[in-house]
């Protein structure tokens, strides 16, 4: 199969390359579809980011999996949260996705009673961004 047209010398796919193109297409449209069905509400993101001491990093870690991530799960609007750490920096990142912006600010205050956990094991304060999610892949 054919994409391009070998008399102008243009590119020439193969049929696994153009299947990849049209299953991205139909996931985009997906996406848009799910987004229109929900009334066109985005979805938000919290990171929250830090560094500790790597000898530290243990208790983070048992800290955000024993507290934070069961609670996340009964908060109205969630819908997962990955926690990212840097062993050799002390580097970590914990971010959450919220279903609607309105779900993202009612977790505020939650997430700021899930922050004083965490006080004593980093030397400054962490910090906390939020982001409207722009794409997904």
């Amino acid at each position: 199969m054919e994409r391009w047209s070998e008399e102008r010398g243009e590119k020439r796919e193969t049929r696994e390359e153009i299947l990849l193109e049209v299953s991205s297409a139909i996931f985009q449209l997906s996406n848009f579809v799910q987004w229109f069905k929900g009334g066109g509400t985005m979805k938000y993101a919290r990171m929250v980011s830090g560094t500790t001491t790597p000898d530290k990093l243990d208790d983070v870690i048992r800290l955000w999996h024993e507290f934070v991530a069961p609670s996340a799960k009964q908060q109205k609007g969630f819908i997962n949260a990955r926690l990212l750490v840097n062993r050799e920096s002390g580097q970590v990142v914990s971010m959450g996705l919220w279903e609607s912006e309105a779900d993202f600010q009612n977790s505020v205050q939650w997430n700021a009673g899930q922050l004083t956990r965490f006080t004593e094991l980093f030397p400054t304060p962490l910090n906390v961004n939020g982001f409207e999610l722009a794409g997904e892949a």
